[in-house]
């Protein structure tokens, strides 16, 4: 995950300020746009520990040729892509 220190400077850089700056010297826009990308990098975090621990299901088959049944089954993906939006 990145720091808040990177998306700061991250957002500094592609509003043509040269590297580094004080917080104090963004104006209120660029405070929110920090603020919300640090938003969205700490749910993509927390979205990657949750499908780590992602509960299983038991899934049936109706295929009698099969050599099973049934498996447990979790679609990581699914809670991973799942959209995030900000105001």
């Amino acid at each position: 995950m990145k720091t808040i220190e990177d998306i700061k400077n991250e957002v500094a850089l592609e509003h043509g300020y040269a590297g580094s700056m004080d917080v104090f010297e963004f104006s209120y826009a660029l405070c929110d746009e920090v603020a919300k990308r640090y938003a969205l990098e700490a749910i993509k975090a927390d979205r990657e520990r949750v499908a780590q621990n992602a509960k299983t299901k038991y899934v049936r088959y109706d295929d009698p040729k099969a050599n099973f049944h049934g498996e447990d089954v979790v679609d990581k993906q699914s809670i991973l892509n799942l959209p995030i939006e900000l105001p």
